[in-house]
């Protein structure tokens, strides 16, 4: 038991050193994560498939959006609140501690000095679109995007699927650029940017080998360009422009939109 006490002494002291909200930022990280490779992508399909019979084409809508949903409640909605919980705890023992954020827009969710970088966005973007052409026309690119398989039935399903793919990139935008990124800072300064890139480029280990390295590299610049304006909004809409563009570029190279 003496021993047992100890040891909890050092967790303690240890728990000091590194800042109960770091250690509260990593344990909400871990299962905001946990979640999101857990929770089965056709959730809201086999909630509905219990009390109406779809047909393949409902199905497949229905597996879309519970993919976007899944990431925006696990990745965005969960740990949005878990920082509201943390920012509320860290004032009622005292204040937020030295350059935690204050409040949830301190979180990256402001404008904060966006506009003065928005030209940063839309040249990466511009620099991107050589790659995306390039990506295009590539066979694992064209069978990996869309990910909804119905978006190449038509523009009305693309753009569908669109706006529901803006949900999955304010998940993940928020959470590694907003959430993770803000919530370390504090204890590791533009380190967590560093941080932040390691479990973002694990999330695209089933995707093409070239987007598992270029996401480290995207990875890297959307974090320092969100630690530099203080918001995601810059980050997600290039995001969210270059998924679109990719998205295009596979179906215009590939089968072109089909007849259902």
């Amino acid at each position: 038991m003496e021993k047992l006490r100890d040891l909890l002494a050092v967790f303690h002291e240890h728990c000091k050193e590194w800042g109960y909200r770091t250690i509260a930022v990593t344990l909400v990280a871990v299962a905001a994560l946990t979640l999101n490779f857990y929770v089965p992508q056709t959730w809201l399909t086999r909630i509905v498939e219990g009390h109406i019979v779809l047909s393949r084409f409902e199905s497949s809508i229905l597996a879309s959006a519970g993919f976007c949903l899944q990431n925006f409640i696990t990745l965005f909605l969960f740990p949005f609140l878990s920082m509201a919980i943390i920012i509320f705890w860290g004032k009622r023992r005292g204040g937020t501690g030295h350059n935690f954020p204050s409040c949830l827009r301190d979180t990256g969710t402001g404008w904060g000095d966006q506009t003065r970088f928005l030209w940063v966005f839309a040249a990466a973007f511009a620099a991107l679109l050589p790659l995306i052409w390039w990506a295009g026309q590539e066979e694992a690119y064209q069978t990996t995007y869309p990910f909804f398989f119905y978006a190449r039935f038509g523009v009305q399903y693309l753009a569908l699927w669109w706006l529901f793919y803006g949900l999955y990139y304010i998940g993940v935008e928020y959470f590694f650029r907003g959430f993770l990124l803000f919530g370390l800072e504090a204890r590791f300064g533009s380190s967590a940017v560093l941080i932040s890139v390691i479990p973002y480029v694990m999330i695209h280990f089933s995707k093409p080998a070239t987007e598992v390295i270029g996401s480290a590299l995207a990875g890297i610049l959307l974090g320092y360009m969100a630690l530099r304006s203080r918001s995601i909004w810059g980050g997600f809409f290039l995001h969210w422009l270059v998924g679109m563009a990719m998205d295009a570029m596979s179906i215009y190279y590939g089968s072109g939109f089909m007849s259902r």
